[in-house]
């Protein structure tokens, strides 16, 4: 999956929509990367966004950190997740011995990262994560994930599709599911890090989320390559969208994928 790097600086400028927008992730997929944590673990969610997974892991009583590019999205998850503590920059350059009194690097017993690991470094990132994973815990994982729309359940989500294929690459989100590409992508990369990571899983999760026309048209301005388009291009595709989407009210089938992997 071929991404511009420059659509991942993008989100501040859309924080409030895509915090409204964005879906959260399913209650089974959390409590599958968090059933063996004991009470008070240490997590780390990087590009936790406005903290659409870190205000469900944050509800169950573990100790979170998110990270983020973005201050402005930083500024809502600090509002979604009070308990949290955050930092933001680029993963791979954030210096985590700043979170720690004893000038120690931290050490934290599950990495997420949602919707967000494919706009990482891989160079830096998988070692980085596995020197941040507590090496004191035999179930300390790195936990990814993504979703999509399935778009061949749902009429209305095939006519998206036409119309975002007129202004991105083919099967771009959000009724696309390059995403896809990403997953295929990361678990070959796990796979070929056997020195950092071992015991690789993987699971989906399905689920119909309810979304009114406005809500969804504000879903697909909250992606970066929307978001990069010129302003005549966005308000021509917004117009579009408006003509192919007839009910006011709809269900959207949806697929999340999960790929764990725990620290060797």
């Amino acid at each position: 999956m071929i991404l511009n790097p420059s659509e991942g600086k993008t989100f501040g400028n859309i924080s409030k929509i895509y915090n409204l927008a964005r879906p959260d992730y399913p209650e089974e997929l959390i409590d599958d990367i968090t059933k063996e944590l004991k009470p008070n673990s240490k997590i780390l969610d990087v590009g936790c966004g406005t903290g659409q997974a870190t205000k469900i892991l944050a509800k169950k009583g573990f100790q979170i950190t998110g990270t983020d590019l973005s201050e402005e999205m930083i500024t809502i998850a600090k509002t979604n997740c009070p308990n949290a503590n955050f930092l933001a920059g680029r993963f791979e350059d954030i210096d985590f011995n700043q979170n720690n009194q004893n000038n120690q690097t931290e050490k934290f017993d599950l990495i997420t990262s949602g919707m967000a690991w494919h706009w990482l470094d891989k160079n830096i990132a998988y070692k980085k994560a596995h020197d941040l994973l507590n090496p004191n815990n035999p179930n300390s994982k790195l936990a990814i994930f993504w979703s999509y729309q399935e778009k061949e359940k749902s009429e209305i989500i095939q006519k998206v599709g036409i119309v975002l294929d007129k202004y991105s690459a083919p099967n771009r989100g959000p009724a696309g599911s390059l995403v896809l590409e990403s997953f295929g992508q990361t678990l070959t990369e796990l796979k070929n890090k056997q020195d950092l990571f071992n015991n690789i899983t993987t699971k989906s999760y399905q689920s119909n989320l309810n979304f009114t026309k406005q809500k969804y048209i504000d879903l697909v301005i909250s992606y970066g390559w929307v978001q990069n388009l010129e302003n005549d291009k966005q308000s021509k595709l917004i117009q579009d969208l408006n003509n192919a989407i007839e009910p006011n009210e709809f269900t959207v089938p949806y697929k999340f994928i999960l790929i764990t992997a725990k620290k060797k």
